[in-house]
């Protein structure tokens, strides 16, 4: 479950990367409206690009979390890294909703054993000469 966790993440986070590059392009880009035209808001489409840019680092970290032994925090910031740029510009969700499901699915992991070597204890060779004697006879 975990590598689907990571998988998810990983993939929603290139696609929020390439949507957030993609409307930082277009939000910097100067346009001449034509008449009776509305645009976009530039600014709004500049701070979804950065929640869709931030969203990224967010669930690559995720991604990253969720193969540690204690996956705290992961399913809290890959749903917070998939749900606010889609709040901020509901488009995004066609993206950040790979993110929301790693996110979901790693509600479900549980921390697990770590095995760890033991050290072996140390023996020891040398022999004492005990103080008593043999007698013959």
């Amino acid at each position: 479950m975990r590598w689907v966790v990571s998988s998810a993440g990983a993939v929603g986070a290139v696609a929020a990367c390439l949507m957030g590059v993609m409307w930082l392009s277009d939000a910097l880009r100067p346009q001449v409206p034509a008449l009776g035209q509305v645009g976009d808001d530039p600014v709004a489409t500049l701070a979804a690009a950065a929640a869709l840019l931030a969203a990224t680092i967010a669930s690559v970290i995720g991604s990253v979390l969720a193969q540690r032994p204690d996956p705290r925090g992961t399913a809290t910031m890959l749903l917070l890294a998939g749900l606010v740029p889609g709040l901020i510009d509901p488009r995004a969700f066609v993206v950040t909703w790979l993110i929301c499901l790693a996110g979901m699915l790693a509600t479900s992991l549980e921390p697990r054993q770590v095995h760890r070597r033991r050290r072996p204890t140390r023996v020891d060779f040398s022999f004492s000469h005990s103080t008593e004697t043999l007698s013959v006879g």
